[in-house]
């Protein structure tokens, strides 16, 4: 992000847009082969990786090795990244799943509902 900032105009913004986030029910990203939610949640990261082998074959053992990379970005985490990059929200939308936005409220839940991130930032 602070490569990102140093490259925006003085007055620029910076827009980003992610989903799902890793804590969300599709998260992992693995939806292509099982409909489970949280599946990266219910079980651990090398038995979702066999099973993944069975469908792609990149030979990735770890999530961070799948093609193009998972980040396992949550909704946490980007709060931090942001907070740390020298920059102000200007605007922040949180789009939780089945519309049902007041989850994005819920102290300790919200990792897990929240389906999509868009936000803008300005220059601090």
């Amino acid at each position: 992000m602070q490569d990102m900032r140093l490259a925006l105009h003085p007055a620029g913004r910076l827009l980003i847009t992610f989903g799902p986030p890793w804590y969300a029910p599709y998260g992992s990203h693995m939806q292509y082969f099982t409909k489970v939610p949280w599946v990266n949640l219910l079980f651990n990261e090398k038995t979702v990786m066999s099973v993944r082998a069975n469908f792609r074959r990149d030979g990735a053992k770890k999530y961070e090795e799948v093609d193009a990379g998972l980040a396992k970005m949550s909704v946490g985490r980007f709060e931090r990244m942001v907070s740390q990059c020298g920059m102000k929200v200007h605007y922040k939308k949180y789009e939780c799943v089945k519309g049902l936005n007041f989850l994005g409220r819920l102290p300790g839940l919200r990792e897990l509902f929240i389906n999509h991130v868009n936000c803008a930032l300005i220059a601090a």
